[in-house]
């Protein structure tokens, strides 16, 4: 049990670090230029953040997935030897 504790402060760091991260703001070039010459105009730029800020949610929720997935799989892992004895011990009754 010592050994999941330790997992699960570790997956909530790793949780806590991706959730800071996700919601640090997003710096914003400057495109130059406008319509006329060719370069990125204001609503273009500010659609293009909009975009970026969705994608910066969605890989957040992915990430939280990932790590959710891997918190499952280490306490799979971690019930194996409890299965493995429990079985023989059934099988030592008979």
């Amino acid at each position: 049990m010592k050994g999941l504790r330790t997992v699960r402060k570790i997956v909530t760091l790793c949780v806590l670090s991706c959730s800071v991260i996700s919601a640090a703001p997003v710096s914003v070039a400057f495109a130059g230029g406008g319509g006329l010459s060719g370069g990125a105009t204001e609503m273009t730029q500010m659609m293009n953040n909009s975009e970026l800020a969705t994608q910066v949610s969605k890989m957040a929720q992915q990430i939280q997935n990932q790590i959710q997935m891997i918190q499952d799989m280490v306490y799979n892992t971690l019930t194996i030897p409890d299965q493995l004895f429990s079985s023989s011990s059934m099988l030592d009754k008979l």
